[in-house]
């Protein structure tokens, strides 16, 4: 018994000291700032698919984690009507569908049951939902899964999700298949599954990696507003099978709520009206008036970028015509230690800032800027030890400079030479 206790004790302190050294650090704890945005998270699967729980327990762990709305995406061809928008433990509930088409997946919101199912080609698919009023989300981009990951850069989707914790995971154990990256990632996802019961959201956080797809996102934005947007992509389950019939009830709703959220910045407050509140977040996620934080690095958030010309003043997501040099304003509660960069498309404009409020001056031409504030300057930093660059704690929308085309002129009809009796006697 006494040669049992001695070897218990032993393994416990060699699992501590081996937490001590590969926990990621925990997540600090900011001033709560408000921004006058709204917290809550898109793309989530309920037991009506492939996660774990039904709407009411999802919803409790949401408000436990702090969050106001969030997204039902089950798997779906969109012929199932969406339950309407309803409060479940003071969150605001709203349903979508997630689709397959043989180009990846597509995260639907504020669509009507479909007539037909919806499937196949992803422009069709694409262009089915836009005629049907629906928001289109290319959704996780970064898949090592073909069938899951998006492809069809030229269909002329709404939005693209370039935050996915889900694939973030799929992406380390898809290294550590391969040869060249296999040992490194093993002991990562060993580290990963140690560290995992003490620092749940921490762990689920220092997996994710900057997405492969933000220069086509970028690309995208040369030509039209696109959102960029985070889903959690949360089941509650971690397949441990390619077909994913044996799986582990982790990581649970809450853990992954506490991961990232959606700031949306609606144009009026909520009131608990359900239907009146949904109208209110989805037109905020429509424009892009949003940004997305990782808070198992910093919470809780907060963030303003606007630009300025003479042409006035614009938010993320909005378009400022051209006028005059610009004057790019970031505001946040980031850190000291954290580093912002603004970008101008796919080229650093100006970085190396800490403060929590500065000012960028632009020329007067079109451009699309965004804003990352990335996690550097902690102890043992989030993927430092791994060669992973500092984790991307905020990125915001983009802002979109660029000249207002006059309307086309309508040609003039010729007059009429014939005349044609339309009533009346002859």
């Amino acid at each position: 018994m006494k040669k049992l206790l001695l070897v218990t004790a032993a393994f416990v302190a060699a699992v501590a000291v081996f937490v001590w050294f590969t926990a990621p650090p925990r997540r600090l704890a900011l001033a709560a700032t408000s921004d006058g945005t709204i917290p809550g998270i898109i793309h989530v699967h309920t037991n009506r698919s492939d996660g774990l729980s039904g709407p009411d327990e999802i919803a409790a762990a949401a408000a436990r984690a702090g969050l106001r709305f969030v997204v039902f995406t089950d798997h779906g061809d969109g012929t199932r009507r969406p339950d309407p928008p309803q409060y479940r433990s003071g969150v605001l509930c709203l349903d979508g569908v997630e689709i397959s088409t043989s180009g990846g997946h597509y995260v639907v919101i504020d669509m009507p049951a479909s007539p037909y199912p919806l499937a196949g080609d992803p422009r069709d698919v694409v262009e089915d939902v836009r005629r049907m009023g629906g928001f289109g989300i290319a959704a996780h981009p970064d898949s090592p899964k073909p069938e899951l990951r998006w492809r069809d850069w030229t269909a002329p989707v709404d939005g693209l999700e370039l935050l996915n914790p889900d694939s973030a995971w799929r992406l380390w154990v898809e290294q550590a298949r391969r040869s060249a990256t296999r040992w490194p990632a093993r002991r990562r996802l060993f580290a990963t599954l140690v560290d995992y019961p003490f620092r749940p959201t921490e762990v689920i956080a220092s997996l994710i990696q900057t997405s492969r797809a933000s220069s086509d996102w970028e690309a995208l934005t040369r030509r039209r507003r696109v959102v960029a947007i985070a889903g959690v992509d949360a089941h509650a389950k971690l397949p441990l099978s390619d077909d994913e019939r044996i799986a582990l009830p982790v990581p649970g709703y809450e853990p992954a709520f506490r991961v990232l959220s959606v700031h949306v910045r609606t144009d009026r407050a909520l009131t608990g009206s359900g239907a009146a509140d949904a109208a209110v977040v989805i037109r905020a996620i429509r424009g892009g008036h949003l940004y997305t934080a990782v808070d198992g690095v910093a919470t809780p958030p907060s963030f303003e970028f606007t630009a300025t010309n003479d042409r006035g003043t614009v938010r993320e997501g909005d378009q400022l015509d051209v006028g005059g040099a610009v004057t790019l304003r970031v505001r946040s509660n980031a850190p000291p230690s954290f580093t912002a960069t603004v970008w101008r498309g796919a080229t650093v404009m100006s970085t190396d800032h800490h403060e929590q409020e500065f000012s960028v001056q632009a020329p007067a031409e079109p451009a699309v800027y965004w804003v990352e504030i990335r996690a550097t300057g902690r102890d043992r930093a989030w993927g430092a030890a791994s060669a992973v660059p500092p984790l991307a704690w905020i990125r915001s929308n983009a802002i979109y400079v660029r000249r207002t085309e006059p309307p086309a002129p309508v040609a003039a009809r010729p007059p009429a030479t014939v005349k044609v009796p339309t009533g009346g006697r002859k």
